[in-house]
């Protein structure tokens, strides 16, 4: 059975890292003297220093990083927690795209794991949320102790966990109540000190409040009898229902629930839909400064889930409406069970919570600032994982607060009666005549039946097909648990659909809430266009007009007509196919090439778009207006500054490095060519595929080659490449066709030697 040796994307080497991270930051001592000066610690200035970050996967020195204290209260405790960012004085530097670093002393937390645990918690349950990973941190080589370095939620965040960056993030603390103000965007803008609480953290110059006034409209404003569809099409409910399922399972009240704060709301335009993304977790399993009447009070561990009161006793507008609409509450009622009986058993983290702190022990007994803001002990670390604990703010140990939890959960377990069936998250998957089409389907009651309706244009019925239950066994997922699927083969006129479903005592309920859903079809073109050249890192080769040197793309058209690109779009999302429309009148003659800047400057006079090329590898594609057909696609890897990369012949199969580049001309004005310095397996496309898709990759000298299909029990199927191939980049097309749907390996092996492996799913 082969293993991947790739990581999802480069910015796992930062936190998917098996040993805990150093990092050594260098300064002037005047300036790190004034910065925790008591008269400053407020101050959110940074200041260039030096930093070096080391773990297993990655060495690297940056000069002129921006350093500065983080927080809250922390500013003022004696452990400070710190920010990192490397693009603030040198634009475009990152650590493997990752341009800040949220580094948390956690001084409030004796076992220094309870944030770790509940970002884990909300990453295995499928919610978006912040990756850690432990540092070690030195300043002008003085040990400041253990660190959990946090992932900054902002464009690198939103690009790694989403897929696109370009919507509107907003970050939201207290006291960020979601409460209407009015119908202007302008009232939602800071009105509790300079920042808060809606605090726009993306297209700053735009500075569009409109889509989260709409959102705030549609929470307070809708008529109870409507609230459900109309929420739905702006916001992902279910994220909000797991966020309050887990915040119930951590003891997390400074939240959005009982302390209107920190969360981020990020509009999606490729959904039109927020996602609710959770922020900010060392408030939690037991760690309390709440002041109740009596010591414990509230009490977090044993506090009824459903009607706990706000700090404010004042309304919660958004999660009122999940705990006063009987189908979201059952549909809560079910996630926590869920995760009370699936994810948040006691075998499944006791073991990988005692790992953890066997291997930051040694770190946490050198830590100098350790003990210093309230006085613990190692016998306090120690004791605070697994024992009756209890230490001023922290009113349990880490697992008697989840074993209490999780005792009161199934305890407090109520139930609506006569609710009709949940339909939610949707996935259909269009190949062709073929559909597959995957919804999660509850009800307390039992499903009784699942259909598929297919409608013509006209809203004729034309077909009933029936799901059947596809559970994935094994799944933290709850949606995979509550999954349905059925197959379609569709003739030309089912365009729309609807999901009916069932429960056993005959309720019934319909998906969409109102109207139909339309069935899509991601294609492929026949139009002879080519993405033929490309530079992701330009330097000093070419300027634009303005004198810019920016990313920039070439098509050519190796058609015989000229082809009218106008409507046409160009991405860098897969996820995205429609990013940056080709304006109206643009076309490209017949032999000829068409250069685009990729420079997120569309105001400028030409053809530019609004996205950048990553120099560390990405996505790019030209697909047809109908917004559905892909003309040209290609997954690259890391690039060279001023070095492009394009077609060894125009229009050709096979790709190479430019040391000349050749924008707008034939790739065949220059031999001085420059040879990949690495070999690479790139991603499949499309994936999932039925049946064909393509597999690139890329050697750095002549080798002998071995790409091949090997089924999930480590079974060969198939040969697709054998024997000497030169330098360059070559794409190998596979045919599925005669296998069953299924999870599939692509294996590179070059000189003998195992390379890498590409997971692809086949649907059929």
């Amino acid at each position: 059975m082969f293993t991947s040796l790739l990581f999802a994307q480069n910015s796992d080497l930062v936190y998917r890292s098996n040993t805990i991270s150093e990092i050594r930051i260098t300064i002037d001592t005047t300036v790190l003297a004034w910065i925790y000066d008591d008269e400053n610690v407020e101050s959110d200035s940074l200041h260039p220093v030096s930093v070096t970050f080391h773990n297993e996967n990655l060495d690297v020195s940056l000069d002129n990083v921006g350093f500065r204290l983080r927080g809250n209260t922390s500013r003022h405790s004696l452990k400070k927690s710190f920010k990192l960012d490397f693009n603030e004085f040198i634009k475009g530097q990152d650590i493997e795209g990752i341009q800040k670093f949220n580094l948390k002393g956690e001084q409030n937390d004796p076992s220094l794991i309870r944030s770790k645990f509940a970002f884990e918690l909300f990453e295995k349950i499928g919610l978006i949320a912040s990756r850690v990973a432990y540092t070690t941190m030195f300043i002008n080589d003085n040990y400041m102790g253990l660190y959990e370095n946090i992932e900054h939620i902002d464009d690198c965040f939103l690009t790694y966990h989403i897929g696109d960056d370009s919507g509107n993030l907003w970050k939201c603390l207290w006291p960020a109540d979601l409460n209407y103000r009015g119908s202007d965007p302008s009232d939602y803008y800071p009105y509790f000190g300079d920042e808060r609480p809606y605090e726009l953290k993306t297209n700053k110059d735009e500075y569009d409040f409109s889509d989260l006034a709409h959102l705030i409209d549609v929470i307070n404003n809708t008529p109870s009898a409507y609230i459900k569809d109309s929420l739905e099409s702006v916001f992902r409910v279910t994220d909000l229902i797991k966020y309050l399922a887990v915040n119930i399972m951590t003891g997390s009240w400074d939240d959005y629930r009982y302390l209107k704060n920190n969360y981020y709301l990020y509009h999606d335009p490729v959904s039109n839909k927020f996602h609710f993304i959770p922020y900010d977790y060392d408030n939690t399993f037991g760690i309390d400064w709440v002041e109740g009447g009596n010591w414990g009070d509230p009490n977090w561990a044993r506090i009824n889930m459903y009607s706990y009161v706000v700090n404010d006793d004042d309304g919660r507008p958004l999660s009122d409406i999940i705990f006063n609409d009987d189908e979201y509450r059952n549909l809560f009622t079910h996630f926590i069970e869920f995760y009370t009986r699936h994810v948040f058993r006691e075998d499944q983290w006791t073991g990988y919570g005692d790992s953890i702190k066997v291997e930051i022990r040694p770190y946490v007994v050198n830590d100098p600032y350790y003990p210093l803001d309230h006085g613990f002990t190692m016998a306090d670390f120690d004791n605070s994982y697994n024992t009756d604990y209890r230490n001023g703010h922290v009113e349990r140990g880490l697992y008697e607060f989840m074993r209490k939890r999780a005792e009161q959960t199934l305890m407090d377990l109520d139930w609506r009666s006569s609710v009709k069936p949940s339909i939610y998250d949707i996935d259909v998957i269009r190949n062709g005549r073929e559909a597959i089409l995957n919804a999660a389907v509850f009800s307390n009651e039992g499903i009784d039946s699942v259909m598929l309706v297919t409608f013509d244009a006209f809203e004729t019925p034309l077909e009933t097909l029936p799901f059947a239950l596809n559970r994935i066994p094994g799944t933290f997922l709850v949606e995979e648990f509550d999954r349905w699927t059925v197959e379609a083969i569709l003739d030309g006129n089912e365009l729309l659909y609807q999901i009916v479903a069932k429960d056993s005592l005959g309720v019934q309920s319909i998906w969409p809430r109102s109207g139909y859903a339309s069935f899509k079809q991601l294609g492929s073109s026949d139009l002879a266009v080519y993405i033929n050249e490309f530079m992701a890192s330009n330097d000093t080769s070419f300027a634009d007009q303005d004198g810019d040197h920016d990313d920039w793309l070439e098509l050519y058209n190796a058609s015989g007509e000229t082809v009218y690109l106008g409507g046409m779009y160009l991405t860098d999302k897969p996820d995205n196919i429609t990013k940056w429309r080709i304006p109206d009148g643009t076309e490209i003659d017949p032999g000829n090439w068409l250069l685009f800047w990729c420079d997120e400057d569309e105001e400028q006079i030409g053809l530019h778009t609004n996205f950048k090329l990553s120099g560390g590898g990405e996505f790019i594609a030209l697909t047809e207006a109908d917004g559905l057909s892909i003309v040209d696609s290609l997954s690259f890897g890391e690039q060279e500054t001023d070095i492009s990369y394009g077609r060894t012949a125009d229009a050709g199969a096979v790709w190479q490095f430019f040391a000349s580049p050749t924008p707008g001309y034939s790739n065949l004005r220059t031999n001085i060519l420059a040879v990949p310095e690495t070999i690479m397996l790139f991603h499949n496309y499309p994936n999932p595929f039925n049946p064909l898709t393509t597999i690139s990759y890329q050697l750095s000298s002549e080798s002998h080659v071995d790409l091949s299909i090997y089924d999930i029990k480590g079974k060969k199927i198939e040969t697709l490449a054998n024997g000497s191939r030169e330098w360059g980049v070559y794409d190998v097309a596979w045919n599925a066709g005669r296998h069953a749907s299924g999870l599939y390996l692509a294996v590179l092996e070059v000189n003998g030697e195992l390379i890498a492996t590409q997971k692809m799913l086949l649907m059929k």
